[in-house]
């Protein structure tokens, strides 16, 4: 499909909040995400309006922000707005205001006329409004702006067509001094746009205007000219040039400007907030409302995992494999291609109904107006791990799943926060690490077995804290982003655009993680299809655990225990495959195969139990309103005869929960490593494998080593040591690599900028 040519570029430009993506859905019935905080919309998205006559005009929906002045706090997505429109690629803003909080995003009005760009006002939100106070409303800001000015709500589909042709329209004059500055201002604006009309390439006199208020509001310049022409304006007018301009902003906004009165949907919002933020409720009833968040995901969501589990494999796996084997396909080719190719396709699947709840949860929590409480509630006990408020409800979420926790911390405004967020993310034990422990527990730890289950999520916690330390302490150091949040007015979602967001969310997790899920599946498939003559283990996957298992030796796992090693490295796919990969081949080694006859299976009879498996799970939910996590963990058991030959092959119970340890920490799933390089970088994704397997490495090994001290007393000491320099190493290597790069940044300023 070939790209339309343009005929125009319009940005759609506004507050957080304050409907502008909305407004975009509408426009161009585009797939948006749609937040009631600051962060939401991290990425510029596109879409486009047709005209027959005029063409094909983009709209452009940039993050919200509420200024284009930069300061230092100035978040991420902030900043993505601020470059673009002071790139100029675009011919009309549209500028989305909310009417309810009219004099705090006129700021941002006055300066997008600053740069020069023809833009047009849209006014939302218009609550209870009369007619005749609109109309009063509207024609005292035209005067003031000298801009068009249009009314718009959501249901109002005739605003909505008048903005469409005035979109289509030729573009309105342009009018950049709708406010003029103090004489000094004014004359130390002139100098600076002639110089930078010397070394700049931009020629339009209105963008080296907005250039030069933008250096002299105090952008970090350190020119000569810069600083003397701040000086001057603070020895003549007695104060800093950017608390003049601002002042003077809010000095127009408040004379030309009709403030808004209506109060009715404030009051229900501040009655709530008295309830909801209070100093003694608000943190039980945020306790509650992520639990009964957590139980709708996880439980209900996971109600159709298995459905969504079973009919997958049975299309994909199995059925693959018995269809190819009728064609006479080779087995490998038949291992690649149905476990390899299809099992990947099945495990991606398989995420989606616990993925799709979790998204379609925390849209509501944004879209109703809650999210920015429960940051501002968890803001003070976040900030003891340096962390923002914000960050809690993705960390909480990795109980249930690491993987919706990875993608759930990029509504963090502040780069650093969210890197942090998602590297603290994976130590967080997940409901299919669950069903692990659940296994062993049963096997060997029959009795108080849960004090077993809790120490183990216990290290989790404490590991997650420990790496967020770390890294604060080196590569990430510095303050976290502050707690700047607009309270938005409550207020119950639109059902339509619920739906359009959760699958927006859905649909990029399944394309962009099932690729890398897919080659993974592929690759283990190839391995184990291939296979080498060994009286006791067939797949070169089998042989390479094998020859691996030495490794694993310091931490109780020996050469006879091999099984183990192998089920470690199927876990990366997904934790829940250790269970099944045990089982088998304990089965196996205890001379207990598995029935694999083909006319014992019937895509019929799988499907129906797929379907079967929702009813009966959503039978089970008053369980999981007691215990959530344990509700929703995979129900894997070990036969017999698998359980009593791993019995024999673990060194006891200290062999057994050393083991445990490594699943814990270990590499997460690739799915995991997959949202993290997304949300990231591929070098974070590399860090976050490196430093959780070592780490569950060296936990692994001197609990094993500590355990069976008696036995070999100086070996424990040994590996004492270099654990301790495993951690003091890393230390030092990201210290090294921080020194580095604030060296790269503390590189001199230019003496102007040359903006192109």
């Amino acid at each position: 499909m070939t790209k339309p040519t343009i005929a125009r570029r319009v940005a759609l430009v506004g507050n957080p909040n304050c409907g502008k993506t909305t407004l975009f859905n509408q426009l161009a019935n585009a797939n948006q995400r749609v937040g009631n905080w600051a962060g939401v919309t991290v990425e510029r998205k596109s879409g486009y309006l047709h005209d027959d006559e005029y063409g094909h005009i983009e709209l452009i929906d940039l993050p919200g922000t509420y200024s284009l002045t930069l300061v230092e706090e100035l978040a991420e997505d902030e900043k993505i707005t601020r470059d673009y429109l002071r790139k100029g690629h675009y011919d009309l803003i549209i500028n989305v205001v909310d009417a309810l909080s009219l004099e705090r995003n006129l700021y941002l009005t006055i300066q997008l006329l600053e740069l020069g760009i023809p833009v047009i006002v849209v006014l939302n939100r218009l609550g209870k409004i009369s007619h005749n106070e609109l109309n009063i409303k509207l024609k005292k800001l035209i005067q003031a702006l000298s801009c068009p000015v249009m009314a718009i709500t959501e249901l109002n589909q005739n605003g909505l067509a008048l903005l469409k042709k005035q979109i289509f329209a030729p573009l309105p004059k342009i009018d950049t001094k709708p406010l003029q500055y103090h004489l000094v201002i004014e004359r130390e604006i002139s100098t600076i746009a002639n110089e930078l009309k010397k070394t700049s390439c931009l020629i339009n006199s209105n963008a080296l205007r907005h250039q030069a208020i933008t250096l002299l509001e105090g952008e970090n310049n350190n020119s000569v000219l810069i600083l003397s022409a701040r000086e001057r304006v603070y020895q003549e007018i007695g104060n800093e040039a950017d608390v003049i301009i601002a002042s003077q902003r809010y000095q127009f906004i408040e004379n030309h400007c009709i403030s808004n009165n209506d109060k009715t949907s404030k009051k229900w919002s501040a009655r709530l907030d008295n309830i909801l933020l209070n100093r003694f409720l608000g943190l039980p009833l945020f306790c509650l409302s992520m639990y009964l968040m957590f139980l709708f995901a996880v439980n209900i969501g996971g109600a159709f995992q298995d459905s969504i589990d079973i009919a997958s494999n049975a299309l994909f796996v199995d059925g693959m494999a018995i269809w190819l084997e009728k064609l006479s396909i080779p087995s490998p080719i038949i291992s690649v291609v149905a476990y390899g190719i299809g099992k990947g396709i099945n495990t991606t699947l398989t995420f989606t109904p616990v993925l799709g709840a979790m998204f379609l949860a925390l849209t509501f929590l944004e879209d109703c107006g809650f999210m920015a409480r429960a940051a501002f509630i968890m803001d003070r006990l976040m900030r003891a791990l340096g962390l923002p408020g914000k960050a809690f409800v993705p960390m909480i979420v990795g109980f249930g799943c690491n993987v919706p926790a990875i993608l759930g911390a990029r509504h963090l405004e502040n780069k650093r926060d969210r890197i942090l967020t998602i590297m603290m993310s994976p130590f967080m034990s997940c409901g299919a690490r669950l069903a692990i422990f659940t296994v062993f527990v049963a096997t060997f730890f029959p009795k108080g077995g849960q004090n077993w289950v809790f120490t183990l999520y216990f290290v989790g916690i404490v590991m997650a804290i420990f790496t967020g330390m770390l890294l604060k302490k080196t590569i990430l150091k510095g303050p976290s982003a502050p707690l700047i949040l607009e309270m938005p007015d409550y207020q119950f979602p639109i059902i339509k655009n619920l739906f359009r967001h959760t699958w927006h969310r859905l649909s990029k997790f399944i394309f962009n993680a099932g690729k890398l899920i897919i080659l993974v599946c592929t690759l283990l498939g190839a391995l184990n299809a291939l296979h080498i003559n060994n009286e006791h283990r067939g797949s070169l996957l089998e042989e390479m655990s094998v020859k691996a298992t030495p490794l694993f030796e310091p931490m109780g796992i020996n050469e006879q225990n091999w099984p183990a090693t192998v089920a470690l490295f199927t876990g990366l796919l997904a934790k829940e495959v250790v269970i099944g990969t045990l089982n088998t081949l304990y089965q196996q080694a205890a001379g207990e195969l598995p029935n694999n006859e083909e006319d014992a299976w019937s895509l019929k009879d799988e499907l129906r139990d797929a379907l079967n498996s929702v009813s009966s799970n959503l039978k089970d939910l008053g369980s999981a309103i007691i215990n959530p996590i344990a509700a929703s963990a995979p129900d894997e058991n070990l036969t017999l005869k698998a359980s009593s030959s791993m019995k024999d092959r673990f060194d006891g119970k200290a062999g057994a929960f050393s083991y445990l340890l490594f699943v814990l920490l270990y590499f997460p799933c690739v799915s995991a490593v997959s949202a993290i390089a997304k949300e990231s970088s591929k070098k974070w994704a590399f860090f976050s494998v490196a430093w959780t397997t070592g780490l569950a490495y060296f936990i692994a090994v001197m609990f094993y080593q500590i355990a069976t001290f008696d036995q070999h007393p100086a070996q424990t000491i040994q590996w004492l040591y270099i654990s301790c320099g495993f951690v003091i190493s890393v230390f030092l290597i990201l210290k090294w690599i921080a020194i580095k790069e604030n060296k790269r940044r503390s590189l001199p300023t230019p003496i102007l900028v040359n903006v192109c």
